[in-house]
This record gives structure tokens, sequence and C-alpha cells, in this order.
């Protein structure tokens, strides 16, 4: 080798070699305690955010419970001046709880006395009572008897001329919730009349029975046969109207016998088909709106008006388009 490129390395002891390992090594290992350490206290942060968010999460529900259980108590308070203010919550969160039962339910049968209605109370009551856990067969018959207080003590104060809009104000909040239950309301009405005690201005209540109206018919007509003159008047007027909406329903039976007996049945079966496969309610006739899915709308075979399409109304239909 030629003297002028060699190059000499410089010589290291065994002693400073192990040295400079251990250096190295340190180096490492310290890096890498410090990347972990670094994972770690990461690791350590996430786990302290989400067990704060779920302590957020259970405060809250915590403080919607204790919500509900103050806003029920006050609703339940007639003596207190925040009740109107915690049933409005109430009706607004759909609150029902059972400790409305018991004070409603004395509140409510204390007012309807003769001479003790109280209007906000009464007002209150009737406000509270659908969020109950009174049975509904109770809760009617309560309204029921505040109704009838508030009419007949607004009649009273009307013959003295007094004003009795406070009165009139509880007979509609009551007369409004009666409506929205026709079959309990159908048994208030049956055991009155049975028992020839119902006041003439309960004979509105018939127009909200719907149906079931019809099943009162014979006991109203007994009524109307009354040696009272305000009661049989006001029977009589009852079964009258009750008749007229009655018709409607003689009127559709009528036409569809009629159209039943100038159809054939091989029309009649083809028309049910036609029906069936469009009738999405399953009820045996069309409406508008599911007629007008047809390629033509099959209204036209609504002979008598009612908005709806029967089997026999279509077939006599499909029948006239035959012989054209």
């Amino acid at each position: 080798m030629n003297r002028l490129t060699q190059v000499k390395r410089p010589k290291v002891s065994g002693a400073k070699t192990l040295f400079l390992l251990r250096v190295f090594a340190t180096g490492i290992l310290a890096t890498g305690v410090l990347g972990t350490g670094t994972l770690s206290a990461q690791k350590i942060s996430a786990d302290k955010q989400k067990a704060e968010v779920s302590a957020t999460e259970v405060g809250v529900s915590e403080l919607e419970d204790k919500f509900r259980d103050v806003t029920c108590m006050q609703a339940a308070n007639f003596s207190s001046t925040a009740q109107s203010e915690a049933i409005r919550i109430v009706r607004e969160r759909g609150y029902r709880d059972e400790r409305f039962d018991a004070v409603v339910y004395r509140i409510l049968r204390e007012v309807c006395e003769p001479g003790k209605l109280n209007m906000l109370q009464a007002t209150n009551g009737l406000s509270l009572l659908p969020h109950s856990t009174l049975e509904l067969k109770v809760q009617i018959k309560l309204t029921y008897e505040c109704f009838v207080t508030a009419r007949q003590q607004a009649a009273a104060l009307k013959k003295g001329r007094v004003n009795s809009r406070a009165e009139e104000i509880i007979a509609e909040k009551a007369e409004r919730y009666l409506a929205m239950h026709p079959s309990e309301l159908t048994e208030v009405l049956r055991a009155r009349l049975k028992t020839r005690d119902l006041p003439v201005f309960g004979y509105k209540l018939l127009g909200y029975l719907g149906d079931l109206e019809q099943t009162l018919l014979p006991l109203v007509i007994d009524a109307a046969g009354s040696e009272q003159p305000d009661e049989a008047s006001a029977a009589l007027l009852a079964a009258d109207a009750c008749f007229k909406r009655m018709q409607p329903d003689q009127a559709k039976a009528i036409a569809d016998e009629n159209a039943k007996a100038d159809v054939d049945e091989k029309m009649l079966k083809y028309a049910e088909r036609i029906i069936s496969r469009y009738d999405l309610n399953k009820d045996g006739n069309l409406s508008e709106q599911e007629g007008a899915k047809m390629l033509m709308s099959p209204m036209s075979a609504d002979y008598n008006g009612d908005r709806l399409v029967t089997v026999n109304e279509y077939g006599r239909w499909l029948r006239s388009r035959q012989k054209k």
C-alpha cells in the first residue's frame, strides 16, 4: 500500500469503547422513556375529559329529575301562587304524576258543590287532571260534575244580571275535555239519562259522541216524553239532531243498494278487484288520495258525494262506461 494514501486509524481502548456504547444506549432509552411519558400523559388527559363529560351528563340528568320533582310539587300545591306557572310547565313537558291524584280529586269534588265554585282552583284542577294517574272514567266523571256546576252557576248569575264569564270559562274548559273522550262520556250520559238526571244543557254533549250517540237515542226519546217542558224540549231537539246526523249514513246505504241493483255480479267482482289493488287502508273504499294513483280518477263514481268510492259505485260507473 502506498505510504501516502495510508490512513492511520486512531486506537480506541476497550474501556473507552464500552463507555461510548453505554452513552448511546442511555440516549435511546431516554428517548423511549420520554415518548412513553408523553403518550401516557395524553391518555390520562383523554380519560379525564371523558370522565368530565360523563359526569356532566349524569349531572344534567339528575338536574332534570330534580326539576321535574320540584315542578310537580309546586303544581300540586293549590295554595301556592307559583302553581299556575308550574302547571304550564307540566303541560308543556307532558309530565304525569300520581301526586296530582288525591289533591285534584279533592279540589274538583269541593268546587263542584253548589256555591263553592272557585275559578282559579277549578281551572287549575281541570288543567292538571289529564296529567294525573286517575282512571279515565274517574276523570270524565269529575269533569262532567264540574261542567254541570259551572253551567248551573252561570245560569243563576245571568238571571241576577251578574257577570258569569268566569263560570262559563270553566264550563267551556270542562266541555272540551269531555269531547275528547266520547266513549267514557257516553257511559256518564247513559247513567244520567236512565235516572232522568241530565240537565237541559247536558243534551248538548250528545253531539260529541259520534256513532255512539245512536246507542243513547232510545233514552233521549223517552226523555222527550217528559212532563217537564224544559226537559222535553231539550230531548226533542237532541233526538232530532241525532236523526239528522244519521241521515248521511242512511243516504249512503240507500245509494249503495240502488247501485248494486244496477250492476251485475261479474262487474262487481271486477270493481272489487280494482279497488282492493289501490285500497291502502283496506276499508273497502277508495278515497281521493288512494284513487290519485290510478290512471283515471275513480271519483267520477262518487255518486253520493261523500268523497269515497265504494265497490258498488265503481261497478255502476264501469257498467255505465261499458254501455257507451
